[in-house]
């Protein structure tokens, strides 16, 4: 068995990025920006508690997720 490690998955342009719930990046692309990381790992530990009540309901089926406010 494989362990789900919770995380968010975020694209800038061509770029990817996957952070886990810790503020941990996991995955990178290349040519994801420096500072959109950093600006993301702000809103992931911001946003915890909320991201966490959408992996919950992703784990059950529960469509469609919460709405979290997006970073200004």
């Amino acid at each position: 068995a494989s362990l789900c490690i919770p995380s968010v998955h975020a694209i800038h342009g061509k770029e990817e990025i996957v952070m886990d719930f810790g503020g941990k990046v996991r995955t990178i692309s290349e040519g994801f920006p420096r500072e959109k990381v950093d600006e993301l790992r702000k809103w992931v530990l911001l946003h915890a508690d909320e991201i966490m009540k959408n992996h919950h309901k992703c784990g059950c089926h529960d469509y469609p997720l919460n709405m979290i406010e997006p970073l200004s």
